[in-house]
């Protein structure tokens, strides 16, 4: 990279040190800056810079994907197309998955592109699913899911919605992926929905134990709101693409002007047509007996609390690429994906266990692993996994593991464990490995640095 400021030449110069483990905080390097012999203009120019390399609030792209698959296989040879832009974290809302795993499909996909999928929940038909980049892990921790069912009254699962929540850069999170009551009367069966699955929905962080406490709330799915119009007055006002006219008739829209239901939530421009319903392999609107109106169904919301942490941290939420995919026609919904920039803090901790290991270890001879914590007391339950250093499921795709030692008298925030020799003689030579801390309270807690088998 090219030097910022010219070498020291004298005693005026003063340097400054940036330690850090990450691209954002410049990785370890000395900026020489001769304090003394600039201008107020190049102060001002330093102040900035600094400004906006080690206290400006981190931001995060985050891409959301929601459609109703009406039970249909994921398209193979089209899929990637729904992920062609670029983010951070990737989260995918599927409704009506039927008897297809998606994950087969999906997560080989995003692993290509440098995703590991950190968590994934399902209740019948509703799965979402968490991606976020590789390099990102070591922001992320207090990971959670909940699922809540409001078919039946509460007692079948097609309805209902299930949730990921997790902490990054110093915020937390939650993406809430819900499939509501059907049908374009029983709009007071939807609020009821969405007020059963704030209420029932429950995690074990004590300082955001349920879905409205979050920094930052994304909900998204197929909400089932219509359109109140007649059928052909719909498509009339869809092939001379009057969007608004079929908006001020949005029931979704209309609860959340009246305040029933997702109050300061916000939701991107829509500008495309209406999502829902399609004869299968077409791009024409329901033609069965039926004639179901077209309408909004799919949609994601976003919230945040619109405070400020210490003197320069906010938290804002920017929306863009709120767009259809109508090129898909295998169900009778089409997908529907929003781009948001969110704000992390400034100086955001890192994972709170950190491992002390060798750059290689041997077959023939046990791998000592020191780990420490910063900020919570350590636990017998907790475990630690090996992964192979490209792994793509956060929990299940581990090799081995073992759970912690901790002498609670003593060091009761670091332990020592020994690892088998024998656990790395099927293992490749010159094959790369982390470990991963997992604890009760925090879920994922740490990632080690990469080592390697050397013999």
């Amino acid at each position: 990279m090219a030097k910022l400021f010219p070498k020291a030449r004298n005693a005026q110069h003063r340097y400054i040190i940036k330690s850090g483990g990450c691209r954002q905080c410049f990785g370890k390097r000395i900026l020489r800056i001769p304090f003394f012999t600039m201008g107020m203009l190049r102060k001002r120019r330093l102040t900035s810079f600094l400004y906006r390399k080690f206290m400006r609030p981190k931001s995060l792209r985050v891409h959301t994907i929601t459609w109703n698959v009406n039970s249909k296989p994921p398209p193979k040879d089209t899929i990637a197309q729904l992920f062609m832009y670029s983010a951070d974290i990737y989260v995918i809302s599927l409704q009506e998955v039927g008897s297809y795993d998606w994950s087969q499909t999906l997560d080989p996909l995003l692993s290509n592109e440098g995703f590991i999928k950190i968590k994934s929940r399902k209740l019948q038909g509703i799965v979402i699913m968490v991606f976020v980049q590789r390099h990102l892990l070591n922001f992320v921790t207090h990971i959670e899911s909940e699922a809540t069912k409001t078919g039946l009254g509460g007692m079948w699962g097609n309805k209902g919605a299930v949730s990921v929540r997790f902490d990054i850069y110093g915020i937390n999170i939650i993406f809430v992926n819900s499939h509501l009551a059907a049908h374009e009367d029983q709009v007071s069966h939807r609020i009821q929905d969405v007020t059963d699955i704030i209420d029932n929905q429950k995690f074990r962080d004590q300082d955001v134990n349920c879905i409205l406490d979050h920094d930052y709330v994304f909900w998204m799915g197929d909400m089932n709101f219509r359109v109140e119009m007649p059928y052909e007055e719909a498509l009339g006002h869809i092939q001379k693409n009057d969007i608004n006219t079929l908006l001020e008739h949005d029931q979704l829209r209309s609860v959340m002007k009246e305040g029933l239901i997702f109050q300061d939530f916000e939701e991107a421009p829509i500008r495309f047509k209406p999502t829902y319903k399609f004869d299968i392999g077409t791009d024409i609107y329901d033609t069965s007996q039926k004639k179901r109106v077209p309408s909004y169904t799919d949609r994601v919301l976003g919230f945040h609390h619109k405070v400020t942490y210490g003197k320069k941290d906010h938290l804002n939420v920017d929306f863009s690429g709120y767009r259809s995919h109508p090129s898909f026609k295998e169900s009778d919904h089409k997908p529907v994906s929003c781009t948001m920039d969110i704000l992390g803090l400034s100086k955001p901790q890192m994972n709170p266990v950190k491992f002390k290991i060798n750059k290689t270890v041997s077959r023939t001879v046990p791998m000592s692993v020191s780990y420490t914590s910063r900020s919570m007391e350590l636990c017998t339950s907790d475990w630690i996994g090996l992964f192979h250093v490209n792994f793509i499921r956060l929990f299940t795709d581990y090799i081995s593991y073992q759970y912690a030692v901790v002498n609670y008298v003593s060091h009761p925030y670091s332990g020592t464990i020994q690892i088998p020799s024998s656990t790395f003689q099927n293992l490749a030579k010159g094959a790369s490995f982390v470990l991963c801390y997992f604890s009760k309270k925090y879920s994922f807690s740490g990632v080690s640095k990469i080592f390697k088998i050397k013999d």
